[in-house]
Formats: C-alpha cells, structure tokens, sequence
C-alpha cells in the first residue's frame, strides 16, 4: 500500500484546498514559485514536473516539501495548521485553567508552575534539573554531540530522547 498516495487522495475526498489555497485561508502568502516552497532544486524540478504550476501543488505533498521554520520540525503551513488546531482544542476546553477565570496572583502562580516545580512540591527529590525534558548536550572541540548513551530521536532532529 502507498500511504501517501492514500493520504492524497484522502484530503482530495474531503475537499482540502490545494497548497496555495489553503495559506490563503490561514493568512499566509500564497506562493509563486516551487523554489519558494522549497530550497531543493531537484524537488523543485520533480514537483514542477509533476503539477505544473506551484497553483496545483496538493497540501499534503507542498506541506511536507516546505522548508522546515527556524526551531521545528514542519514548514510554516503545517505549523499554522497545528498551531490554529491546538489553539481551538485549549479554547474549547472549559477545564483548561485560562477559562476558569482565576484572579491575576493565582493565574500568575499556574503560569509560572513548571513539571520540575511540581516534582518539587510533590518528592522529596532535592536535586533536578529546571527543565526536566531536555537531555544534556556534551560539547566536544566547540561542537556539540549526543549525549553517550543510545540515542532514539524517534525520526526528529534536535534534542533527542534518551534509553536508559
């Protein structure tokens, strides 16, 4: 089976628009040219080759050829997408703590809470570090590098999750 072709076909069924058109409708500039979507010039050539103009790029396919935004693993169309899609999931949420209406010193005291201050209140750990997710990076000769132990990145650049 080809995943993507089903997954193209499948936003055709819904009636997603194309690339274009749908950063038009997240307030994006639409583009003019493959070599906007993408600095690979032999994508470029591939995708002009396949879909003609940059008008009938689907949004899957331009989705996943953008260049990756400063910071993240998607372009800046999947990550408005994301984005709008986890702003709409928080505002319809009548549990989520910005819709309870709390007074301005305890919404400050949740705004400021962290996992590692949670961890605090609630162990008797003593020594953690203040951002409990993120792995250490050793820098070796002004380069960084992986930590020593096995490293799964689970297919994402940047810092990496570790097995112990």
């Amino acid at each position: 089976m080809d995943l993507i072709a089903i997954d193209i076909q499948r936003e055709r069924d819904v009636g997603l628009g194309t690339l274009n058109e749908t950063r038009r409708a997240l307030g994006l500039f639409a583009y003019s040219s493959f070599a906007q979507v993408t600095p690979d010039p032999i994508l470029q050539n591939d995708l002009q080759m396949i879909y003609g103009t940059v008008g009938h790029l689907d949004l899957f396919i331009g989705g996943l050829a953008e260049r990756p935004v400063a910071g993240a693993n998607v372009g800046p169309t999947f990550q408005a997408i994301i984005a709008r899609q986890f702003q709409a999931l928080r505002d319809g949420d009548r549990f989520f703590w910005l819709n309870q209406g709390f007074d301005r010193q305890t919404s400050s005291l949740i705004s400021n809470t962290t996992l590692a201050t949670l961890i605090r209140r609630n162990t008797d750990t003593t020594a953690l570090q203040a951002k409990v997710f993120p792995a250490p990076v050793i820098a070796t000769h002004g380069k960084p590098s992986a930590p020593t132990q096995q490293v799964d990145t689970h297919g994402h650049r940047g810092v990496p999750f570790l097995i112990r």
